[in-house]
């Protein structure tokens, strides 16, 4: 009879230790799964803004560039016209 409790108990214990091992391993590739989820929202937030950065760059860059591309044609017209008066 006591041997019979014994084995009893380790089934009771056994499907226990089962059950809590399954549960374990269900959460954590739940876990898994969100962290997955996290890290490509996190990624996907990283390369909009990296966009959006390249974007303004490009257009500053843009911006920037007529300014100093006219003092330069200014400049070359403001030469050539000096050339032209002390050749005269």
């Amino acid at each position: 009879m006591i041997g019979g409790r014994k084995r009893a108990g380790i089934q009771a214990l056994s499907s226990r230790l089962r059950a809590a091992l399954h549960h374990a391993l269900q959460k954590a590739r739940f876990d898994i799964t969100l962290q997955h989820t996290r890290r490509t929202r996190a990624v996907s937030a990283y390369q909009r803004q990296t966009g959006e950065w390249l974007a303004w760059l490009q257009q500053y860059n843009e911006s920037a560039s007529r300014p100093l591309t006219g003092a330069l044609w200014l400049g070359i017209a403001g030469g050539l016209m000096g050339a032209f008066v002390v050749a005269t």
